[in-house]
């Protein structure tokens, strides 16, 4: 037997639903309303997690904007089995994973920059320490102009970064699409990486 409480929950999940099936039906003033008692919620809990994602107090409006702006673009898949509160919070989840793999990546670069650097005091030949840097700024530069899909086949089948499930979750791509998008991902950058690398020699 459900209790009190229990019943609340799915009343509330509910309301919750009817609520978007108005915006979907195009009662844009039932959005904004949703919006405004929701968005509370929602800068608490990535305000409370965001320093585990390696992301700045300045930063979390644009992750709950961003948040708010995808579920907009995703409302038919609401089917109102949690709050709208929590839907939105996996979208901020998802958001965050994002700006961790990009500050990872960055961090990464930076980190492979320095060694050169270093490696230059006892470097012989200064024409080969300014060849290693302007290749290491090409390639990055060429990495950060890939999609996001392409970004993230690249790092799980190139770098290692993250697990094939985890890519799999990210990008939405089937196995063959998947091994699809990493030759294209491969080709974009290598021609990329060549195109910008020609302009410095």
């Amino acid at each position: 037997m459900m209790n009190y409480s229990g019943e609340l929950f799915i009343q509330e999940w509910y309301s919750d639903y009817l609520l978007v099936q108005e915006v979907l039906d195009g009662n844009i003033k039932v959005w904004n309303r949703l919006y405004q008692s929701t968005y509370p919620y929602v800068y608490y809990y990535v305000n409370r997690i965001h320093n585990k994602w390696y992301i700045s107090y300045d930063e979390i409006p644009d992750v709950v904007s961003e948040a708010f702006h995808r579920c907009y673009l995703k409302l038919n898949t609401y089917m109102g089995k949690s709050k709208f509160s929590t839907w939105v919070c996996g979208f901020c989840r998802y958001i965050l994973l994002e700006y961790y793999h990009k500050r990872r990546l960055h961090n990464k670069y930076i980190v492979d920059v320095f060694n050169v650097l270093q490696s230059s005091n006892i470097c012989r030949n200064p024409e080969q320490f300014v060849i290693e840097k302007e290749r290491n700024l090409c390639l990055w530069t060429a990495y950060n102009s890939l999609t996001f899909q392409h970004q993230i086949l690249l790092k799980c089948y190139v770098l290692n970064e993250i697990k094939p499930n985890q890519a799999k979750r990210m990008t939405k791509l089937n196995a063959k699409d998947s091994k699809d998008e990493l030759i294209a991902a491969k080709n974009t950058l290598r021609n990329r990486f060549l195109a910008l690398y020609s302009r410095t020699i």
